[in-house]
């Protein structure tokens, strides 16, 4: 997709182990509706489906989604309010949880929920990420976004051999 122009309001969540309280996913939901977002990337959506991740961003507002099933239950997805979404990538091989690439409106993101070991593990996921990400972004930067679990000093790392904005939440 050619390049995506303009501001774009970004939002990542980590549903922490799928949320799967109703009382708890509806306040997300009602959250998420408030806030407006062109692109939501979503971590931790546990055992979800993609026809469960759809109607839960029909329901919050989002016409667009698409999730990553991966080996483990750590799934990653995305939602757009109003863009179709565009996967480019869905990265297994090598990582603990996946990787989403995709695009939206000429906008190109990567969520992924890197191993939770950190360290030399998560920095082994992250550069390989990267691998995928320069292979396929030619002409552009992406944002890599999702959560982590690497040192600041891994981030450093990562944004010195990266053509990436990372966006990342650590922890």
């Amino acid at each position: 997709p050619p390049l995506g122009r303009g501001k774009k309001h970004v939002l990542q969540f980590n549903v922490l182990n799928g949320a799967h309280d109703l009382v708890r996913r509806e306040r997300l939901c009602a959250w998420l509706r408030l806030q407006q977002a062109d692109v939501v990337t979503l971590n931790e959506l546990n055992f979800w489906e993609q026809a469960e991740l759809e109607a839960f961003g029909a329901r919050c507002g989002y016409a667009h989604a698409a999730l990553l099933v991966t080996n483990s239950p750590y799934r990653v997805g995305a939602l757009s309010r109003t863009e179709p979404i565009d996967v480019l990538g869905r990265y297994l091989k090598g990582f603990g949880h996946g990787a989403l690439h995709f695009a939206v409106a000429g906008w190109h993101y990567v969520v992924t929920h890197l191993n939770p070991e950190g360290g030399a593990v998560g920095l082994a996921e992250a550069r390989r990420l990267l691998t995928h990400i320069n292979a396929s972004v030619a002409a552009g930067v992406p944002l890599l976004i999702g959560t982590t679990g690497l040192e600041d000093t891994h981030h450093r790392a990562i944004d010195d051999a990266a053509r990436a904005v990372p966006i990342l939440q650590t922890g």
